[in-house]
């Protein structure tokens, strides 16, 4: 990799640590709880809640769309949090 792929890998590796902490402080039932966020080498981990269900991307893989009814529910989720 050049210098500047590796500076801007290393510059969006630490925005998102940064972002990762200060979301950490955040208590909130529709956000997930961050406990830490790390480096090591040149692997960041995220310790966080385990949340149980499934990801959005396995549903839309069952269903290729969402309901009206589920977009308000996921909508409002987000907007609340």
């Amino acid at each position: 990799m050049n210098n500047a792929v590796i500076k801007l890998v290393s510059l969006c590796i630490l925005k998102t640590s940064l972002k990762s902490k200060i979301v950490s402080w955040f208590e909130h039932k529709n956000i997930v709880k961050i406990h830490d966020v790390a480096m090591e080498g040149n692997t960041a981990y995220i310790a966080m809640d385990y949340i149980s269900g499934y990801s959005m991307s396995l549903r839309l893989r069952k269903r290729d769309y969402i309901t009206v009814g589920e977009f308000i529910l996921i909508s409002k989720a987000l907007l609340n949090a």
